[in-house]
């Protein structure tokens, strides 16, 4: 499902959580950032595991946290097929901080 099909539904609780992870993940203070990975991986068990909005949320947490690898290989379960511009910017800026300059062009133009 897409951002929009998430936000569409009747998922006011994942649609917190979600925005929930995003705010901890800007956070300054290392434990709301530690929070914010523990919140997306909550809402990753009450989505569709392959969800990649799900997937893309706990990825970027993950990152903002200073775990670039393990934001990775949770990046590694998304397709790069269809993917929500939302996602794509996660996606692209994790990709680019671990130097991987073009194919993080590739996800910004998604």
């Amino acid at each position: 499902p897409t951002l929009r099909e998430l936000l569409s539904a009747d998922n006011n609780l994942k649609i917190a959580r979600m925005h929930l992870a995003w705010a901890l993940s800007d956070s300054d203070k290392p434990e709301e950032r530690e929070m914010a990975i523990e919140v997306a991986k909550e809402l990753l068990e009450q989505v569709d595991a392959a969800n990649p909005v799900a997937i893309a949320t706990l990825a970027w947490a993950q990152y903002k946290a200073g775990e670039l690898q393990l934001a990775v290989e949770t990046l590694s379960k998304v397709s790069s097929n269809n993917l929500d511009r939302d996602v794509a910017f996660f996606v692209a800026r994790i990709q680019e901080s671990r130097g991987d300059k073009e194919l993080s062009q590739v996800f910004d133009a998604a």
